[in-house]
Parts: structure tokens; C-alpha cells; sequence
């Protein structure tokens, strides 16, 4: 498995299941969530080991992705 670890935000679950598919298959490793909110707490809870963060601009929830 790759070093390289991306977190994908998407709600859009079949968008999500694409992206994340196509990134895989590319090596990289992909941490799933569907809103800002659980990607904040992934964030916090994971530290340095994201290499990149991938995220929708309307997410549902609170937050945006802006």
C-alpha cells in the first residue's frame, strides 16, 4: 500500500466510490468521510500522515468545502 494517504470529502456516495476507485488504483491510500465535520475530526486525529485532502464545494452538514 501506498505512503502517499489522501483524504476524499465527498456526500455524493456513487462520486465518492468513483474518486476514491480511480485514486486506488493510482496506489494511493484514500480515507473515506462525507462531510467537513468527520474530515475535522480525521484531521485532528490523524496529524501528519495526509499527504492531501480532495473535497466537494457543496458539501451537506454545517460546513462547506470552501
Amino acid at each position: 500500500m501506498s505512503n502517499f494517504v489522501t483524504l476524499l470529502v465527498e456526500d455524493d456516495a456513487l462520486q465518492r466510490e468513483v474518486l476514491a476507485d480511480v485514486l486506488k488504483d493510482e496506489g494511493f491510500e484514500v480515507i473515506e468521510c462525507t462531510t467537513a465535520e468527520s474530515a475535522e475530526l480525521i484531521i485532528a486525529s490523524t496529524g501528519t500522515e495526509l499527504q492531501a485532502l480532495i473535497t466537494d464545494h457543496n458539501l451537506a452538514g454545517k460546513m462547506s468545502g470552501a
